[in-house]
């Protein structure tokens, strides 16, 4: 499994777009190995799970990049996110005021995932 997680981020009419993963069956790695505090005793919570789930391993960060590039015309920047993450961390997918705004992209005969993915506007000041 992996040991490092990724965040792929696009730009689209001047907005920063935070791609996400969602529905997975199985996460990217496991849950004590990407949460500070975490352990074989210590479960994570949903929120937590929906964090780590969120995002990518690099194989599927470079797909999903090359797959926006190759359809969207965008050029990806692929980030790694620090782990461990922190304790309290909450995922973008999780409704903050209401349901968040997210981008639904076409599903090519060539999309690479079995989960789905979206992308969350970031706004200035997010």
């Amino acid at each position: 499994m992996a040991t490092k997680l990724y965040r792929v981020h696009s730009i689209r009419d001047a907005v920063r777009i935070v791609w996400i993963a969602l529905d997975r069956r199985v996460p990217p790695v496991r849950y004590a190995a990407a949460i500070q505090g975490l352990s074989a005793d210590v479960e994570a919570t949903d929120r937590q799970r929906e964090a780590v789930d969120e995002l990518f391993t690099r194989e599927e960060a470079e797909a999903w990049a090359a797959y926006l590039s190759k359809y969207y015309g965008e050029r990806p920047a692929i980030v790694e996110e620090p782990l461990p993450l922190n304790v309290d961390i909450k995922a973008l997918s999780y409704p903050h005021d209401g349901a968040p705004d997210l981008i639904r992209p076409v599903r090519r005969a060539d999309y690479p995932f079995s989960f789905s993915v979206y992308g969350y506007r970031l706004f200035p000041g997010e």
